[in-house]
């Protein structure tokens, strides 16, 4: 996405997108590149720390399962899944100090796939089991979605999770 573009030129447009500048400080990388989480989580230390992690990673590519290549999943899983949870597993030390969030844009398609998006579904519900891991959740937040297998909610929870708010609407 906008690879063409310098990261100052990234930063800009996303802060146009946003209304101007903001005090959140932006780090843009190729999520695509093995040393991505490593380098950003140096970024984020050199400007002096974080206090919440939002996860909105964007590609949504067409990848019929019968036409599905190992190069699609595998691209698909390095920005969807793969970097954004060895990031928030670089930052835990951080997140833990500063008592921050995670805070991961989900997609009901997890649930009820889409048709032609194999890479793309596999690899949120990849995120979304990762982040279901024992660590504490700052709350949950469901945008046009819907709670799926209601009945094994209260048995599917971590003990750090039990009573994480739930905000869910559309």
């Amino acid at each position: 996405w906008r690879r063409g573009e310098t990261q100052d030129e990234l930063v800009a447009a996303m802060q146009a997108e946003l209304g101007g500048p903001s005090l959140a400080k932006t780090v843009c990388a190729d999520l695509t590149a093995r040393d991505a989480p490593d380098r950003i989580a140096g970024e984020i230390r050199a400007q002096g720390g974080i206090d919440d992690v939002v996860l909105a990673c964007g590609p949504f590519p067409r990848t019929p399962f019968e036409t599905l290549r190992r190069e699609d999943l595998e691209r698909t899983l390095a920005v969807h899944a793969i970097a954004p949870l060895l990031l928030v597993a670089a930052l835990s030390p951080e997140l833990i100090a500063s008592q921050g969030a995670v805070i991961a844009l989900g997609d009901a398609g997890v649930t009820r796939p889409y048709e032609n998006h194999v890479a793309y579904i596999t690899a949120k519900g990849a995120l979304q089991t990762g982040l279901r891991y024992g660590a504490r959740l700052a709350g949950i937040m469901a945008l046009s979605s819907y709670l799926p297998l209601p009945n094994k909610l209260e048995a599917e929870r971590s003990d750090a999770n039990r009573d994480v708010p739930v905000f869910m609407g559309h």
